[in-house]
């Protein structure tokens, strides 16, 4: 496993680092470990993972340094041995340097994480892979008039995975104008240039330079909050014709009440799958898609009741071949107080997903998920959850169906 030490030097007075340590520990049951398919009269293989864990917080908030580090180590011991102990290890950075106040900054993002290899499997030694993606680059914001403000942002990111071939480098620069016509609107014109380039073209995605302008309105009050960017996408690959669309994004935010509020988003645009594949299943192919993707979220407080629902939606179609795949998903939580010490949280969601081939029968799949946990606070730092959970997965391809049950005992403690 490759290792990333970085190293960042900053002029600064005086640290004031606000720091959290937690360290817990947790034993869990799983009757179907390898999410092997439903096969009446065939048992699936069963686990006992015991697991041990530490995470460090620190924050950083001065006039020249705004910063936040998370790290998160765990070490995971499968008894059976059904699948190989292993390491699961978690660092996010961010750096924010105040060269001089509202006009120039420099930023540094550093995430590091395991992802799977294969979507489809079980996240585990054999189907996992170090990821690490380095962003970092000058912020320059320059007043230009009475509320009107000029931006130029650069940055150079790198994205690294260990076993797929999907290394890349990427050189981007925002320029926006912005002016507040108003105390409650604001308007902008923005222009974006993303350049990617692959380690290995031939092996993973393809160079590619991407253009994005856009026009941005916004309306803010004390309970409202509204959105509008419009704009237009190009896409140019090596060796391709350049493909463009207009892109567009609406947003919606109101706090209905003390205890009550709702978010409405619609987008559609034309991504590049292979420029942000670190996000999306390893084994996508490099591909141009028209996405639209549409959301609701709502939160409300019933007596002692904690509500949320969240639908979302996104659609893409190859630009290509037609080919097409949708995902519907649905998240229900209610979180309640049983006590000044314990709480009881319930979630429910329903992940729909379809893709269609021209050359195919589309193909279905329906992934639900349910999960009880149960949380006593034994002291002002220590923490007991009981949680059981299950997944059951419904696939036109039955080699695909399964069902994985699962129970967990934790205790956390803060030092």
């Amino acid at each position: 496993m490759k290792r990333l030490l970085l190293l960042l030097f900053l002029p600064f007075q005086s640290w004031a680092l606000n720091i959290e340590v937690d360290v817990g520990v947790a034993s869990e049951y799983s009757d179907n470990i390898l999410l092997e398919p439903v096969v009446p009269g065939v048992e699936t293989t069963d686990e006992n993972i015991h697991s041990a864990n530490i995470n460090l917080s620190v924050d950083e908030l001065t006039s020249k340094i705004d910063m936040q580090l998370d790290l998160t180590l765990n070490y995971l011991d499968y008894e059976n041995n059904i699948l190989n102990d292993e390491y699961r290890n978690t660092l996010s950075t961010s750096i924010r340097w105040v060269i001089r106040p509202q006009q120039y900054y420099w930023n540094l993002i550093d995430r590091y994480r395991q992802i799977t290899i294969n979507s489809q499997e079980p996240l585990s030694d054999i189907n996992s892979q170090d990821v690490n993606e380095i962003i970092t680059g000058p912020l320059f914001r320059w007043q230009v008039g009475r509320g009107s403000w000029l931006e130029l942002e650069i940055e150079s990111q790198n994205y690294y995975y260990e076993e797929s071939l999907f290394d890349n480098n990427r050189l981007s620069g925002r320029v926006a104008y912005t002016r507040q016509v108003s105390p409650a609107i604001n308007l902008g014109m923005h222009y974006e240039l993303l350049l990617v380039e692959y380690s290995d073209e031939n092996l993973s995605g393809e160079d590619n330079q991407q253009n994005n302008l856009f026009v941005d309105f916004r309306y803010s009050r004390a309970l409202n909050e509204l959105v509008i960017n419009a704009g237009y996408t190009e896409i140019e690959r090596e060796n391709e014709f350049a493909v463009s669309t207009s892109s567009t994004l609406i947003s919606y935010n109101r706090q209905v009440s003390r205890t009550s509020s709702f978010a409405l988003r619609y987008r559609d645009m034309l991504t590049d799958r292979s420029a942000s594949v670190i996000d999306n299943d390893l084994t996508a192919l490099s591909t141009l898609f028209y996405e639209t993707e549409s959301s609701l979220t709502m939160s409300r407080a019933i007596g002692s009741y904690d509500w949320d629902l969240v639908f979302s939606e996104i659609e893409r179609e190859d630009t290509a071949t037609s080919d097409s795949e949708s995902l519907t998903n649905i998240l229900l939580s209610v979180t309640t107080g049983l006590s000044a010490r314990s709480q009881i949280e319930l979630s429910t969601s329903d992940r729909n997903s379809e893709i269609t081939l021209v050359s195919q029968s589309p193909i279905n799949e329906d992934v639900l998920e349910h999960r009880f946990q149960y949380r006593y606070l034994m002291s002002r730092r220590a923490t007991l959850t009981f949680d059981l959970s299950q997944v059951v997965r419904d696939s036109e391809d039955d080699n695909r169906d399964f069902e994985d049950n699962r129970i967990m005992l934790a205790l956390a403690y803060r030092l």
